[in-house]
């Protein structure tokens, strides 16, 4: 995975492998932490509920886990890319953000996007196979 930022937006690159043949995977850009993809799984109205709690606390301008961007994959055979361009209002620099990747709505990959200001990328917790490009 690949995060630009530049003066008008962040630009978010993804390239997968070791996917199922045939199988449908999403991919989508959230704001807050992998953690927050996590609570999503176990409970998802206790996650919004901590969501807003953490908004409030925390004086955020967006609530944690809500959605920024879609990012379409193209997928062939066992491999998918897919890129996303966010303007920057819509995420600030060095705002928390996370890629999350779902299959049959469950989380199959999680990678923060740590320094998206400086367009650098932080590990995630991958679930299964994925390329991971730092900048």
């Amino acid at each position: 995975m690949v995060a630009t930022h530049g003066p008008d937006n962040v630009n978010v690159r993804v390239s997968l492998t070791g996917l199922t043949d045939g199988e449908d995977y999403d991919a989508d850009i959230r704001y807050g932490d992998c953690t927050m993809a996590a609570m999503y799984l176990i409970d998802e109205d206790a996650a919004e509920d901590a969501a807003e709690e953490m908004q409030d606390s925390m004086n955020l301008e967006h609530t944690p886990g809500d959605k920024i961007a879609d990012i379409d994959l193209t997928t062939t055979g066992m491999t998918a890319t897919g890129t996303a361009e966010v303007d920057s209002n819509k995420l600030r620099a060095g705002e928390a953000a996370y890629l999350v990747i779902k299959h049959d709505d469950a989380l199959m990959a999680c990678s923060d996007l740590r320094g998206h200001d400086m367009g650098g990328m932080g590990a995630g917790m991958p679930a299964m196979p994925a390329d991971s490009t730092h900048r």
